[in-house]
C-alpha cells in the first residue's frame, strides 16, 4: 500500500511536469488570479495513478472504469435537477435573510442528529454566538442523498447541483482538448503502460479542469450577490476547491479545520484556506 502511493506521487510528479508545447499543463487552465483548475484534479488524479499501480497494466486499469447505464445517467440526472432546485431555494434563503457564514462539510449526518458530525462544534458555537448561517455540501445523489434532505429538513447548496450545467460545452471542450493538449504533449519520461495511462488521463481530466473553471464562474456569480464574507469548512481537496477559489475571488475569508486524514492532503499546497486549523495532535493516539 505505502509502495502504491509512493509510486502514484512519482507519477503524478511526472504528470504535472508535461509540458504542453512550452507551457506546464498547470498554465493550461490558469485563472487571472494565479490558480489552476488542474490543481484541483491532485487527489482524483493520485487515487487513479494507486489503482494502476497494481499491476501497471493498462488494459487491466480500463476495465475497472465503469460505464453508467441509461436508466443510471437518467435518474442522476432527475436527482440533480431536485439538487438544483433545493441550492436555487437555499441561493434566494441567505439572499433574503443576508446570511453571512457558510459553512462546508460532505453530505454526512450523524446518526440520530441533523448535523454533519465533524462540523457539530462549529455548529453548536455559531448558534450560541447567535450568528445566521448557511451550508454548503458535497454530496454523491444517491439513497442517501434523498434520506438527508427528510433528516436534515432545511436547504443547503449542494455543489453537485452545478454539474451538468456545462453539458452544452462538452463537445467545443473535447475538441480544444485534442487539438491544444493531446496533439502537443511529449510522453518521453513514461514506460509504454504508463503513456497509455497519462494520455487517458490527461484527456479526462483536462475536460474535467475546463468543467471546473466554469463550475467556479457560477460560484463566483452566485455568491456576488449575497452578503458572505466567511466560509467554514473541513479540509476536502476532493470536492471543495472550485468553491474555495470562488470565495477567494471575491475575497471571502476561508478558514479550514484539518480533520485527521492526511492522506487528503495531495494538492492542498496548491490552493490554501485563508486560515488553517490542526488538530493538538499531541493529544490524539
Amino acid at each position: 500500500m505505502k509502495e502504491d502511493t509512493q509510486y502514484a506521487i512519482s507519477l503524478l510528479e511526472r504528470l504535472n511536469n508535461i509540458k504542453v508545447g512550452h507551457r506546464s499543463i498547470y498554465e493550461m487552465f490558469m485563472t487571472k488570479e494565479g490558480l489552476s483548475s488542474w490543481s484541483f484534479q491532485q487527489f482524483s488524479l493520485r487515487e487513479e495513478i494507486k489503482r494502476f499501480s497494481r499491476n501497471k497494466n493498462f488494459a487491466d486499469f480500463i476495465k475497472g472504469e465503469k460505464s453508467a447505464s441509461l436508466w443510471q445517467n437518467t435518474k442522476t440526472f432527475l436527482l440533480q435537477i431536485l439538487a438544483l432546485i433545493i441550492s436555487l431555494y437555499f441561493i434566494v434563503k441567505i439572499l433574503i435573510l443576508r446570511t453571512k457564514i457558510l459553512t462546508y462539510s460532505p453530505d454526512v449526518l450523524k446518526g440520530g442528529t441533523r448535523l454533519e458530525a465533524r462540523m457539530i462544534g462549529v455548529y453548536k458555537e455559531l448558534k450560541q454566538m447567535g450568528a445566521s448561517y448557511g451550508e454548503v455540501a458535497h454530496t454523491l445523489l444517491d439513497k442517501t442523498f434523498l434520506k438527508n434532505i427528510i433528516t436534515r429538513r432545511r436547504a443547503v447548496f449542494y455543489l453537485e447541483s452545478l454539474n451538468f450545467l456545462p453539458l452544452p460545452f462538452r463537445r467545443c471542450d473535447k475538441t480544444l482538448v485534442e487539438e491544444t493538449i493531446l496533439s502537443n504533449i511529449s510522453l518521453e519520461a513514461f514506460s509504454e503502460e504508463e503513456k497509455k495511462l497519462a494520455f487517458y488521463l490527461i484527456n479526462k481530466y483536462s475536460l474535467r479542469s475546463r468543467e471546473s473553471l466554469r463550475i467556479t464562474s457560477m460560484l463566483r456569480t452566485l455568491f456576488s450577490l449575497t452578503a458572505i464574507s466567511l466560509l467554514i469548512t473541513i479540509d476536502d481537496v476532493r470536492y471543495y476547491n472550485e468553491l474555495l477559489t470562488a470565495c477567494k475571488k471575491l475575497g471571502i475569508k476561508t478558514v479550514a479545520f484539518q480533520h485527521s486524514n492526511f492522506d487528503y492532503f495531495t494538492g492542498l499546497d496548491k490552493l490554501p484556506a485563508s486560515t488553517y486549523i490542526f488538530p493538538n495532535i499531541s493529544s490524539l493516539d
